[in-house]
């Protein structure tokens, strides 16, 4: 069975939106796609099916399947579950508004690459440009960029001919 392009897309919105909600909750891909009871997973796991549901209008049945979860109820169970925490709970509320405002800040630019290096670095409080080609990084935080972050940006320096620019805070 040949898929068509309508679930390409969405499979990549769902990834997506995992993504945004593993970092948002400070887990692994691997972890929200577990069969466990672990609370801070079930929680994060809800909250990408309810995410689905209300971002990308996908089906319950859809979401089960992407979830390995036999019936669609879950799906259903998930959105009632994440509604009532959402309007209960505000730190919880906050979590998930966090995560549809990652979503919706999620705008791709020529090269996924050079936008996911974007978006990881904007991230941690740098600004970048994309038409300018110049990322932009406060007195501040130069003396403590370090690991990954450090290596985003010299990878951006590098491979994409970014420059440099130091701004006062």
């Amino acid at each position: 069975m040949k898929r068509t392009t309508a679930n390409r897309h969405s499979r990549r919105e769902q990834r997506r939106l995992d993504r945004i909600v593993c970092d948002v909750f400070g887990i692994t891909l691997r972890e929200l796609h577990w069969n466990t009871t672990l609370r801070t997973i079930t929680d994060a796991r809800l909250t990408a099916m309810y995410l689905q549901k209300e971002l990308l209008r996908l089906s319950h049945p859809v979401i089960a399947r992407y979830f390995n979860k036999k019936a669609h109820a879950t799906s259903i169970n998930a959105h009632k579950t994440i509604s009532g925490l959402v309007a209960t709970d505000p730190l919880f509320g906050e979590k998930v508004s966090k995560c549809k405002r990652y979503y919706q800040e999620y705008t791709p630019c020529r090269t996924k690459q050079r936008y996911n290096l974007h978006y990881l670095i904007t991230r941690d409080g740098i600004k970048v440009s994309g038409p300018e080609k110049t990322i932009y990084i406060p007195a501040s935080k130069q003396l403590v960029l370090e690991g990954t972050l450090k290596d985003r940006i010299e990878r951006l320096a590098n491979n994409h001919h970014y420059s440099l620019q130091l701004t006062i805070d």
